[in-house]
């Protein structure tokens, strides 16, 4: 039985800016979902889900419950970008002081610009 983490492993590394966009994965990031009380030893809730990159351990933006949650790094500089391809508004606060996602990440999502019939 593999042994578990005597305390949260995302910040041993790979929550920092640098370590995040090496990752082999970056800029989509390959996003699993983990139950805390299966990975750490004495959790403050067992049950708590996180999203974490499998390859850089960092944690997705928002929280594993979200509908449509945003497909960025936790703490990340650039507007919100959700799985459904929608983009945080710029023209508001906080919005119009970030930059763009990578733009492999905005065209790769489903766009929201898509005519329907």
């Amino acid at each position: 039985m593999a042994s578990k983490a005597g305390h949260p492993f995302w910040l041993d590394g790979g929550y920092d800016r640098e370590s995040v966009e090496a990752c082999p994965y970056h800029p989509a990031h390959n996003w699993i979902t983990l139950r805390l009380g299966d990975v750490l030893e004495n959790p403050r809730d067992p049950d708590e889900r996180m999203v974490i990159c499998s390859g850089c351990f960092a944690p997705r933006c928002g929280y594993s419950t979200d509908e449509d949650p945003c497909i960025l790094p936790r703490h990340h500089r650039e507007l919100h970008l959700t799985a459904s391809g929608e983009l945080e508004d710029a023209s508001v606060w906080p919005g119009k002081d970030k930059p763009l996602p990578p733009p492999e990440l905005i065209f790769a999502t489903p766009t929201q610009h898509e005519e329907t019939p």
